[in-house]
């Protein structure tokens, strides 16, 4: 006769599924060993490849199973052991992207080891120059490797392997993966663009990534990358992200994080992350949708639960300033933390004004790369991807100083969105009114000669037109322009000095050929800008002087005295307006000191 067991909920422990049957208990134990919880009890039988289940006999006594034979006893419970399950998530530090998997671990050359995810990943990048392609959690630590191979299933183990470059599109995680291919179509469309396949991607169920081919790409319903020619590059789709308080979390709904950090729960995400923050042994956070509650966790392995989202705790993201500069009559798109593909030449240049002043003369060059100290590359490439410790400077049109402004010359250009019918017999007129008015982007100059006010949007080409547009925030000091953007201050410092205006913090940067940039908030500076407060913002203006322009931040910190200063126009300059057309330099038109209109 058959006998047939009504089941009822199910447990995760340490990777595997355990079913839950009431009434029974199993006859044939594993041990004499009694264990005081299921946690305890399961964990033990997940990681014994003999034990089939777990026997509750009552409260506080729990047993290990050695066969499927079973008894009824009534307030007892079975837990028998299913199979165990696979889980996949992505996490970052900086440009770099790993995949983990579980339950896996690697083998290899061990590089060392660290106490928390953070940790794991920042030796890893230590360790590079030792080949260091990947990290495991082995239940008490993190081991960092030069592994040659993967190993599945490792219970209770999680193995994160480098898998090449973080990308976000979509609110999606993506990991770009140069001379790879995935395999599989999810649709029979070919899209133009990475930024169409992967639209097309993050809205379809069943796709897991997007593969380049040559000029074009595709979405794929496989994860797997293999080899390909260079023409090829593969980005296997992660999970949604949000970044919260500057930290990368990851998005798993149906699932929980293992290893409750207390018995605190919060009320909201940002709370929960704040917490999370705090603690290096947070591998992040744990959603109750049913009680509406956050609770934060200590472990690595992500269980299936019905009702619960789990946020798995990634690198930190990067402070990324942007910012336009006026350089030998080009605008240009300074990015930090990013970098430019393709290289004009193999030539090295040791400083940036070498390098923007080759680029300007090379037709191919669509802007330069700081890889870095001393070390700076022309790129054909326009597009800045996401790179840690690097800087790039996109290339832009024909550019002019006026207003307080820098504004991008794009000849040949207009726009249909005109403000209002009034026409400007010169363009310092109109720029001054544009910058006034909060509406206005831009000045069209018509192929009579006549300037009027644009709102944003309505661009076309136009022969005879000129369209020209704000770019960013200039003032100019001590005979140079400098743009400058709010909240930010360089780190390294030039000297102890303390100016109390921005009129002489310029005259000294002017004066001093070692001084990179001058902010007005305590000292000049030299080097890298940090935030000083924890709020979002664009990336980070260049550094040095140029043979007609160099560039500053204004900050809006306070200064010793413990008020805030801002900055203005140096009284004594003459100024008027001069515009560079592209292609010649500065240097070639005007005398050291640049006549500016602010």
């Amino acid at each position: 006769m058959d006998c047939y067991i009504k089941e009822g909920g199910f447990e995760t422990q340490d990777d595997y599924r355990f079913t839950v049957s009431t009434g029974y208990v199993g006859v044939n134990f594993l041990n004499k060993k009694v264990y005081k919880s299921d946690d305890d009890a399961m964990s033990a039988c997940a990681h014994n490849s003999h034990c089939v289940g777990v026997s509750k006999l009552k409260a506080g006594v729990f047993r290990l199973n050695k066969d499927g034979v079973l008894k009824i006893l009534k307030g007892g419970a079975v837990y028998s052991k299913d199979e165990y399950y696979t889980t996949q998530r992505i996490v970052n530090r900086d440009d770099k992207a790993y995949i983990g998997y579980s339950p896996a671990g690697l083998q290899g050359r061990k590089l060392g080891t660290a106490a928390n995810i953070a940790k794991a990943m920042e030796l890893c990048d230590k360790q590079a120059r030792h080949g260091c392609n990947g990290f495991e959690w082995n239940g008490k630590t993190y081991v960092v490797y030069h592994y040659n191979r993967m190993v599945t299933p490792r219970i209770g183990h999680v193995a994160y392997v480098y898998s090449g470059i973080k990308l976000t599109s979509d609110s999606y995680l993506w990991a770009k993966i140069r001379s790879h291919r995935l395999t599989g179509y999810d649709d029979n469309r070919t899209y133009r663009s990475l930024s169409d396949a992967t639209k097309a991607c993050a809205v379809s169920p069943t796709c897991k990534g997007v593969t380049k081919e040559y000029n074009r790409f595709r979405t794929n319903n496989n994860d797997r990358p293999i080899r390909a020619n260079g023409h090829y590059a593969a980005y296997i789709k992660g999970n949604r992200y949000e970044v919260i308080d500057y930290v990368f979390y990851s998005e798993k709904p149906g699932y929980k994080l293992t290893g409750d950090i207390g018995k605190t729960t919060y009320k909201t995400k940002q709370a929960a992350a704040a917490a999370c923050k705090k603690s290096a042994m947070c591998t992040g956070i744990t959603l109750d949708i049913d009680e509406k509650k956050y609770r934060i966790n200590s472990g690595n392995s992500l269980a299936p639960s019905v009702g619960e989202t789990a946020f798995v705790r990634g690198g930190v993201k990067p402070t990324v300033v942007k910012m336009t500069i006026s350089f030998g009559g080009y605008s240009w798109k300074s990015i930090t933390h990013h970098s430019l593909t393709g290289y004009v030449s193999g030539h090295v240049y040791p400083n940036r004004d070498d390098a923007l002043k080759a680029c300007i003369k090379n037709p191919r060059c669509q802007g330069v790369t700081r890889e870095k100290n001393n070390r700076f590359r022309l790129n054909t490439g326009k597009v800045a991807e996401p790179s840690r410790s690097r800087q790039a400077w996109i290339k832009g049109p024909g550019s002019v100083n006026v207003a307080g402004a820098t504004w991008e010359v794009n000849i040949g250009e207009f726009s249909t969105k005109r403000l209002d019918k009034k026409d400007y017999k010169d363009r310092h007129t109109a720029l001054k009114f544009c910058k006034k008015n909060k509406k206005c982007k831009g000045v069209v100059k018509t192929d009579g000669g006549v300037y009027y006010l644009v709102g944003e949007g309505g661009k076309g080409k136009k022969p005879g037109y000129t369209l020209i547009t704000i770019s960013g925030e200039s003032t100019s000091c001590g005979g140079y322009v400098y743009s400058y953007t709010v909240d930010y201050i360089y780190v390294t410092i030039v000297d102890k000095k303390i100016y109390t205006t921005v009129e002489d913090a310029g005259k000294a940067c002017a004066r001093n050929l070692a001084v990179r940039q001058s902010t007005n908030s305590d000292h000049t500076n030299s080097n890298w800008l940090e935030e000083p407060k924890s709020r979002s913002a664009s990336e980070e203006p260049p550094s040095r002087r140029e043979d007609s322009t160099t560039s500053t931040t204004r900050s809006t910190s306070r200064t010793r005295s413990g008020t805030l200063t801002r900055p203005t126009l140096c009284p004594d300059l003459s100024l008027t307006e001069r515009y560079t057309p592209p292609g010649r330099l500065l240097s070639e038109l005007v005398s050291p000191t640049l006549n500016v209109v602010e």
